[in-house]
């Protein structure tokens, strides 16, 4: 008997094309899996469209979603009905033929980011990075326009069929159980890990306009949850004592960039920030190198990758003190309440004065934590997984 455990790394069809955390995680987990994974462990790719990587399982799940919609539409009326119950268990037969190609060549599909569509009948490992509509304020990103019902309704669904469900931080665990009420020993914690800036063939490129430019930065889009209006309240005081220093916003519109703009207009502070929809990667790892300190208010967590970037490029932080923050970093950040600005003021204050502060590169140890307990949790899944 085979005693290793083949496993298939769904990948999204739209995720090479979005620069996004997403996107950043899958390529940051990819390199882990070509390098450093257990002897007992097969990884393989699947994917619906052709994609540049090796060991990919080409398979489209379009019809298999057909089938369930038609299953889901059946089963409301199988009750009135022989002939609609008799359908469906005619339709419930194609389900093994429509899967087998991936049946034949994996154990278990792992989904590295969260997914609203895993394919029926197939174990599958789920991941999940927040709870966010359930554990903070009710932000109109969360909450308004169905947003809270589409994220309680996939969640509640994936996450009580996942066969193990991998999550960032030992609070992103107790969140699950308490808010979801989840099987405890199926939820393992896998550390949020950076993105590949951190690698040294990532050469930083200098921005031309920040020479000679005293800064701190804040790379986040423009949501409610990142409460970017708390920060330019800070800011604002920030400039009194310190008044040549530039904050940087990067990130793109999601809702509050206009309001947030004419924030920075009433406070007349507009030539001390400058506001970019985004860095390149090299660009962005010269920010890290080259900035005062990273500030990070978000209201949202657990954890957040900007967070363990800076810790591991020797970058200041001052954040927001949730949990998940001071399970990254501990005390290596200065830590505020987000919705104080004089908090977040004095942190940033103390954090552009402190000259002691720890500013050597670190080892990057997120990346051999997560292989650690990645090799530890498959050696549990597989156990069980074998006994059918």
């Amino acid at each position: 008997m085979d005693s290793k455990i083949k496993i298939g790394i769904w990948i999204e069809n739209d995720l090479e094309l979005n620069n996004n955390g997403a996107k950043n995680y899958f390529d940051s987990v990819y390199e882990i899996f070509k390098k450093s994974i257990s002897n007992d462990v097969i990884i393989k790719f699947i994917s619906s469209k052709k994609v540049n990587i090796s060991n990919v399982i080409h398979f489209n799940p379009k019809y298999v979603f057909i089938v369930q919609y038609i299953i889901t539409l059946l089963t409301k009326f199988e009750s009135n009905s022989r002939l609609i119950s008799f359908l469906k268990t005619k339709i419930l037969k194609l389900y093994p033929l429509l899967i087998s190609p991936l049946n034949r060549e994996i154990d278990i599909i792992y989904y590295i980011t969260p997914i609203d569509k895993v394919i029926p009948n197939i174990p599958y490992i789920y991941t999940i990075w927040d709870l966010g509509h359930l554990c903070t304020y009710p932000f109109p990103e969360l909450s308004m326009y169905n947003s809270f019902e589409y994220r309680q309704n996939f969640y509640k669904t994936n996450l009580h069929k996942a066969f193990a469900i991998f999550t960032e931080s030992k609070e992103g665990k107790n969140n699950l159980i308490n808010y979801m009420n989840i099987f405890p020993d199926k939820i393992f914690v896998m550390p949020m890990i950076p993105s590949n800036i951190v690698l040294e063939e990532i050469i930083p490129n200098p921005v031309k306009y920040l020479d000679n430019t005293r800064f701190i930065h804040y790379p986040a889009h423009f949501w409610a949850h990142k409460n970017h209006f708390n920060l330019i309240l800070a800011f604002k005081k920030v400039l009194n004592s310190f008044p040549d220093i530039k904050l940087i916003l990067s990130g793109s519109d999601k809702g509050t960039k206009t309001y947030i703009n004419n924030l920075i207009i009433e406070l007349n502070i507009k030539s001390c920030i400058i506001i970019v929809e985004r860095f390149s990667i090299e660009e962005l790892k010269w920010i890290y190198l080259n900035s005062l300190g990273l500030v990070f208010p978000s209201f949202f967590g657990p954890t957040n990758m900007p967070i363990i970037e800076a810790y591991e490029l020797g970058c200041k932080i001052a954040c927001s003190n949730l949990p998940g923050h001071f399970e990254q970093v501990g005390n290596y950040a200065n830590y505020f309440e987000p919705n104080n600005p004089e908090q977040i003021a004095q942190s940033i204050l103390d954090l552009i004065s402190n000259t002691e502060f720890c500013n050597s590169t670190k080892e990057n140890k997120a990346k051999d934590k997560f292989v650690n307990e990645f090799n530890f949790a498959i050696n549990q899944i597989k156990q069980i997984r074998k006994t059918w």
